[in-house]
């Protein structure tokens, strides 16, 4: 019984974490909650991809009510001082998409593969 009612507690606890921002790649997504991904995102205008401040291999788009978190296929990463380069497909950013880079002496550097887009807003 009692294992049971443990069990109980880490399912509602697990159910629980997957709603709320709980783990965070970057500052701005403290206390946003966390929605169902999506394969593909409209492209904004003024809005560029950014690396997240704790993670080179987790990528960051727009601002405001929603930002988008997109994390590198393999181990692939960026460095912070990166300018991302990446077309939109239609103007759509996909699962799938290789996004480039060029360091800071405008060298280029590694060219990455996207993942899923996973949206962190305010209610």
């Amino acid at each position: 019984m009692r294992i049971l009612s443990l069990f109980a507690g880490m399912l509602v606890a697990g159910c629980t974490s997957n709603h709320y921002a709980t783990e965070h790649h970057d500052s701005e997504l403290g206390g946003r909650g966390v929605g169902a991904s999506k394969r593909c995102i409209s492209a904004q205008p003024h809005e560029n991809f950014r690396v997240a401040d704790n993670d080179r291999h987790v990528l960051l788009y727009g601002s405001g009510k929603t930002v988008w978190v997109t994390h590198l296929e393999g181990l692939c990463g960026f460095s912070h001082d990166d300018r991302l380069i990446s077309d939109a497909w239609s103007s759509q950013y996909c699962s799938g998409q290789v996004i480039r880079s060029l360091d800071i002496s405008q060298a280029e550097g590694p060219s990455c593969v996207i993942g899923d887009f996973t949206p962190y807003s305010h209610s």
